[in-house]
């Protein structure tokens, strides 16, 4: 059943606990949509939603635990929620889909493409002009835009190719609860990734200013040159990456914990 909050699915999800022998139940909602109490134990991961920020709708209760993907999304959803305690919501950090593990992705010998990645609202007109001057800095650069739930391009065979030519990944997506997924999969081919300062999943992988978007927006020249790229490249080698199956073991942590 796909994640949405609309009427479908919460009708599904009341008919198959009320008729399927289950004893709990782990689903995924967008945050601002309504989620009904199941009368069993619930563990709901929250997604983002192009309605946030908006006034609570999450409502707690003693059978439902919230899992989020980062730290500072813990506050942001606490700070957004009604009666739901601290020890309730759970950190389990997202990363890059499974196939990106199993398959190689060849690097280009000389990597000339920008690939700038937001949500389905496009990006703003101070990143379009920044990207144009990086662009003017070396000749031959291209850039590309791409949305992030565009899977023609975000498929696994159109995206391994991307990847293999970009010389760098802007990801112009700043919604809370957002698992930057895209961003973790140039980070694992060793794409260098700018990124929002307040993003909580990739400000919690490295808080340092050489990836802040906001300093690409005022000095892309910076970020165009030769030192930059290779200073990028060897900084994400000594970076932690994600590692297979790991989010499987985080659920299945926090299933132990909430479930017994």
């Amino acid at each position: 059943v796909p994640p949405t909050g609309w009427l479908l699915p919460q009708v599904w999800e009341r008919r198959f606990v009320r008729r399927a022998p289950v004893t709990y139940l782990h689903r995924f909602r967008p945050f601002g949509f309504a989620a009904d109490r199941l009368g069993k134990p619930t563990l709901t991961t929250w997604l983002p939603s192009h309605r946030v920020p908006m006034y609570a709708k999450v409502k707690g209760s003693s059978l439902e635990q919230h899992v989020v993907p980062s730290l500072a999304d813990k506050q942001w959803f606490l700070n957004h929620a009604i009666n739901v305690k601290e020890s309730m919501v759970h950190v389990v950090q997202p990363g890059p889909r499974r196939f990106l593990y199993f398959n190689e992705v060849p690097r280009t010998e000389h990597p000339r493409t920008m690939l700038i990645v937001g949500d389905v609202r496009g990006s703003s007109i101070r990143l379009i002009k920044a990207a144009e001057r990086w662009k003017e800095a070396v000749k031959g650069r291209e850039i590309l835009f791409l949305a992030q739930n565009d899977l023609k391009t975000t498929g696994p065979k159109p995206w391994v190719t991307l990847l293999s030519r970009a010389e760098i990944l802007v990801y112009d997506v700043q919604r809370p609860l957002d698992s930057g997924m895209l961003a973790w999969e140039a980070i694992l081919t060793g794409v260098p990734v700018l990124f929002p300062e307040h993003h909580g999943v990739l400000r919690g992988w490295d808080a340092d200013c050489p990836w802040s978007l906001e300093t690409f927006i005022d000095s892309p020249e910076a970020m165009a040159s030769p030192e930059f790229w290779l200073a990028a490249r060897q900084r994400i080698e000594k970076l932690p990456k994600p590692e297979p199956l790991h989010l499987v073991k985080d659920y299945a942590a926090v299933y132990r914990r909430v479930f017994g």
